[in-house]
């Protein structure tokens, strides 16, 4: 009886604490009109709004808005249009040919901004091809855009993103596919040809971007690579430099299961000192910019990132940081990573079956569970790869950078793969999935069809993978492992070996005539085959390599006092509710701890400034 008291309730609660809307047509400039949703608080007046463009139906936001308001419409500062694109959902009418997202931004925006509920000032946010559609608007300078907060999103259409190394990223084109119905379209471009260059210099628009941004990205994230680069990008070419900031959490992409960016559990493991945290910061900068709040916006790092396993969150103006020394750690015979260079030669291979691969489990996906899972069982118990771990002793081991593994290899086929994949070794055996990258042979010499080659079975060539960059702390106790395959299935496409046709049939995921390959790698002093790890220097960064186990909170939840332990005398402190705001501040002390009684009960954000730097931690108030 109570479970259908409870489910009951629920159903109330959706049914009747729903946001409230109106559904409007906005006119785009050739005469046509797109469909949107205005949410509005109950106070009169104007507001500043946050515009959100979605291809994924705008009627999913009548469940709860986004940046922590939810339900919570009536007393919010802000108002929001939720738009559907172009040729989506309830816009599908005014699709027609040559029209364009950022046109259809700009007109959106201006159109907002004369009616007489906007004060003037307009956002914009969303993640992934939300993400993208502002770049697009941006670039078409409407007045009234005062700034924008794309998450998990790169505006450029680039060949290595979904041809990494040359081999495509089944799952994830597939997913698009699915989505946009483009997946064909990719399937006939895997040579980087003049198709690929005008599509990215049509898509760079960073120096073309005057608007302040706040770009939040996720090391789990699909388009980690592409979110630095871009933040890189406009940092170099943007007429507003100085004003852009990047906030890389330990988040995935979100869309597919129950991780998202914010979310405390990311695949198997939890970042409770990460959890809404892009949200905090998000707002902070809309009220920066939208409101005119002076919040101390503007003294914000350039980049803020999380440094995933100490709970702490730590700043550069760079990236990589500029106190991180690049080290090289050799693989060896017996499948250890040393700090020496091997003595002897070895070979050590494995075969790869094309009709048998290694499989994808966690990692950066889109459609399959995405984050860090267990591979010891799955894919580390399998013989088609190869185990290199590197004990982690006297001290954690602490990077932030891009890790970069060199291998020399060599094959009995005429084309083949070689995938790499990182992950950290707990005590217990369990493996968890990092990051991967791989490199397709036949495209050794270079990525367009004219480059392409067969491989000379048996001879011996030098391959460099770069994994996407991370910022990570592998515990004392903890062991640094790299994978070496030759598939990482479907995540990647699966090599059939034969050095025929990639995708006939344009289909990403056709076996023929696959053969199996007897891959090896070669270690030794004549051909060392090693990892460079982007290891902190602990003298110039804020011990990074030890974690702050020490400060704990207590009582958690905690009624009308929260003590802190572990702290130094005088501490500040502010505290901050889940839609972003700082509800509290000041200096705690042994005999002065925060007194939470005045604040409503729910979750809060605690965030303290230490000599290690910024570290924020959960607690809930009765």
């Amino acid at each position: 009886m109570k479970y259908l008291t409870c489910l009951l309730l629920l159903v109330s609660t959706v049914c009747f604490s729903q946001p409230e809307w109106e559904t409007i047509a906005i006119p785009m400039s050739d005469g046509e009109f797109l469909v949107a949703d205005v949410y509005l608080p109950s106070a009169e007046g104007t507001y500043p709004i946050i515009l959100i463009q979605t291809p994924y139906n705008k009627d999913l936001y009548h469940l709860g808005l986004p940046l922590g308001v939810g339900w919570d419409q009536e007393s919010s500062d802000y108002g929001f249009v939720i738009l559907d694109w172009r040729c989506r959902f309830a816009s599908m009418d005014a699709c027609v040919e040559d029209s364009d997202n950022g046109q259809d931004g700009y007109d959106a925006v201006e159109w907002i901004a004369e009616q007489d509920w906007c004060d003037g000032n307009i956002g914009t946010y969303g993640p992934s091809a939300l993400a993208t559609v502002q770049y697009q608007t941006a670039s078409f300078h409407p007045p009234h855009l005062k700034c924008c907060v794309p998450e998990v999103g790169a505006p450029q259409q680039n060949y290595f993103h979904f041809f990494p190394g040359g081999i495509a990223k089944t799952e994830h084109i597939l997913q698009l596919g699915v989505l946009f119905g483009i997946s064909s379209l990719y399937a006939s471009l895997p040579y980087y040809n003049i198709v690929w260059q005008i599509a990215e210099e049509e898509t760079q628009y960073t120096d073309d971007i005057e608007v302040p941004m706040l770009l939040i990205g996720g090391w789990y994230d699909i388009n980690t690579t592409d979110v630095m680069r871009t933040f890189s990008d406009l940092q170099a070419l943007s007429p507003v430099a100085d004003k852009h900031k990047l906030l890389m959490g330990p988040w995935v992409h979100g869309g597919n299961g129950p991780a998202y960016v914010g979310s405390e559990q990311q695949g198997e493991l939890t970042y409770a000192a990460a959890a809404s945290v892009n949200v905090i910061k998000a707002m902070q900068f809309f009220d920066y910019y939208l409101r005119g709040i002076d919040n101390d916006w503007e003294d914000e790092p350039s980049i803020s990132y999380f440094q995933t396993n100490t709970d702490q969150w730590l700043s550069s103006n760079v990236w990589p940081p500029a106190n991180v020394e690049q080290s090289t750690f050799y693989f060896r015979e017996d499948h250890s990573i040393t700090a020496t260079s091997p003595e002897n030669d070895a070979v050590i291979g494995y075969d790869y079956d094309p009709e048998d691969p290694s499989p994808t489990i966690g990692g950066q996906v889109l459609s399959l569970p995405q984050g860090p899972f267990d591979l010891s069982e799955a894919v580390e118990s399998r013989d088609d790869v190869l185990l290199f771990s590197l004990p982690i002793e006297d001290g954690a081991l602490d990077i932030s950078g891009d890790i970069v593994v060199r291998i020399q290899v060599s094959s009995d086929q005429v084309d083949t793969d070689f995938i790499v994949r990182l992950t950290d070794v707990f005590p217990d055996g369990s493996s968890y999935m990092l990051n991967s990258n791989g490199q397709r042979m036949r495209f050794m010499e270079g990525y367009t069809a004219s480059a392409e080659s067969d491989l000379i079975p048996g001879d011996i060539y030098d391959v460099e993978i770069t994994l996407p960059a991370l910022a990570y702390t592998f515990a004392e106790g903890h062991q640094l492992r790299i994978i070496i395959s030759s598939s990482n299935y479907p995540q990647y496409n699966r090599n059939m070996n034969n050095g025929g046709e990639m995708y006939p049939g344009l289909n990403l995921d056709t076996l023929v005539n696959p053969l199996v390959a007897h891959n090896s790698v070669h270690i030794g002093p004549a051909m060392n085959s090693y990892v460079v790890l982007p290891i902190v220097s602990l003298a110039d960064n804020v011990a990074l390599n030890k974690k702050e186990d020490s400060i704990h909170l207590y009582p958690n939840p905690a009624g009308d006092v929260l003590n802190i332990g572990g702290l130094p005398e005088n501490t500040r402190y502010s505290v901050i509710d889940m839609s972003g705001k700082t509800v509290l501040t000041g200096f705690m002390n042994t005999w002065n701890p925060p007194n939470i009684s005045g604040l409503k009960p729910g979750h809060y954000l605690i965030e303290i400034a230490t000599e290690r730097g910024v570290q924020r931690m959960e607690f809930i108030k009765l």
